[in-house]
C-alpha cells in the first residue's frame, strides 16, 4: 500500500494513503458465495497471488514481516489490483 505522507497534527497521528474502492478479498469471496458465482478462475487466483507475493517480497526486502495475512487485509483498487494492507502488527525482522 503506497504511503504518501504521515505525521502528527494537533496531537493526532495520521497516515495518507491511496483510497481503495474495490473492496476486500473477504467481501469478494462472500459476494461470490451469495450470488452462486462459484470459485474464481485459476487466472484470477494467480493474479491476486502474484500481487501479494510482490508486496511481501518488497516488505521482506526491507526487513518487515506482515504477520496478519488474511482475506480482510487484501484490498483492491478500482482496476482490481490487489494491495496488502494493515501492517499494524508487523514486525521489523532485526528488532527484538
Amino acid at each position: 500500500m503506497p504511503i504518501y505522507d504521515y505525521g502528527t497534527y494537533g496531537g493526532l497521528s495520521y497516515v495518507v494513503m491511496r483510497i481503495l474502492t474495490g473492496g476486500s478479498l473477504a467481501e469478494r469471496i462472500a459476494h461470490r458465495q451469495k450470488s452462486g458465482g462459484g470459485l474464481p478462475s485459476m487466472t484470477e487466483i494467480a493474479d491476486v497471488l502474484k500481487g501479494l507475493a510482490g508486496a511481501l517480497d518488497y516488505a521482506h526486502s526491507r526487513g518487515v514481516i506482515h504477520r496478519d495475512i488474511k482475506a480482510n487485509n487484501v484490498m483492491f483498487d478500482e482496476q482490481g489490483t490487489p494491495f496488502l494492507v494493515d501492517f499494524g502488527i508487523a514486525k521489523i525482522a532485526s528488532a527484538t
